[in-house]
């Protein structure tokens, strides 16, 4: 058995990636393979545009094992890099391998891309952020955004379909409730209600900013370039400091951190409200999108 998750993001992929997936690798006997580490990062030396396999020679793998990826869908998540990111995943992954491919509702995984933006300090105005061209008429400006055309969810698993033997398609709101288990565990395995596996605690790994967070990301924008800022103060901070001088500079540049002093304010529940997009400000038919989402059975 060889299994390959490859995204979305934005669908409970660190939950999955940390508490089920290496769980569900031991009951099917199968050894379960960290992305990063089987493909050493240190190796890339070109940017990466549509697959985080691009740069790599092609590695045996071995006959049986569980791998997990949000990138391998494709590294932005727009059509044509998830089209060109299958053609590369044709050629690392064979068609025995079983393709595991989350999705989530499209308005929330949008706004989830959107605020992940900001979060990485792209710092887009929403209005301006989504787009919806050809990519023949992309500018350089349009890199720092969000390309919504031709979007599909079926378009992509049809593609998957097309050449993979078995491809499992699990909805976000089945990881809640332990129904996306069925569909890659055998029938006969008893585990389906083993409460190990509930999300628990670890429901809201990866809170997203506020939307007092991301107001804040704009308002100090104005001023100075955050982006630039953060980026000077991550490199002053050195890991593993051996005297205690670089120890005390660490703990100060910290203080400096910003995105970790939103998340800490973030932290205050009663203070916390997600931020939402404004589902107008979309160029495609959103409603539609979600429906055939909600509407559709794998």
């Amino acid at each position: 058995m060889k299994i390959v998750h490859i995204g979305f993001g934005k669908t409970g992929t660190t939950y999955l990636q940390n508490f089920v997936f290496p769980k569900i690798s031991k009951i099917l006997d199968i050894p379960y393979i960290e992305f990063n580490s089987y493909y050493d990062k240190k190796i890339k030396k070109k940017k990466i545009r549509y697959s985080p396999l691009e740069n790599y020679s092609i590695k045996k793998l071995p006959k049986k094992f569980f791998m997990s990826s949000e990138d391998l869908i494709g590294i932005k998540w727009q059509m044509e890099e998830m089209t060109r990111a299958f053609e590369i995943n044709k050629n690392f992954f064979d068609k025995d391998c079983t393709i595991l491919i989350t999705i989530r509702r499209p308005s929330d995984i949008f706004n989830s891309i959107y605020i992940q933006n900001i979060h990485n300090f792209n710092l887009v105005e929403e209005r301006s952020f989504f787009i919806n061209k050809n990519n023949q008429n992309l500018t350089e400006d349009d890199e720092k955004k969000f390309n919504l055309f031709n979007f599909s969810y079926k378009t992509i698993i049809d593609l998957y379909k097309s050449f993979y033997h078995k491809v499992i398609v699990i909805k976000y709101e089945e990881i809640s409730n332990l129904k996306f288990l069925k569909k890659i565990l055998p029938k006969d395995n008893q585990i389906l209600s083993n409460s190990e596996f509930t999300i628990g605690k670890n429901k809201e790994i990866n809170k997203s900013f506020s939307r007092i967070g991301v107001r804040i990301f704009f308002f100090l924008n104005n001023f100075f370039n955050l982006e630039k800022f953060q980026k000077s103060v991550e490199n002053k901070i050195k890991y593993n400091p051996i005297n205690l001088y670089q120890r005390l500079c660490n703990k100060l540049f910290a203080q400096m951190n910003i995105r970790n002093k939103i998340h800490s304010f973030d932290k205050i529940n009663f203070l916390y409200s997600k931020y939402k997009i404004n589902l107008n400000n979309l160029p495609v038919d959103i409603f539609k999108l979600d429906k055939e989402y909600e509407d559709t059975k794998y």
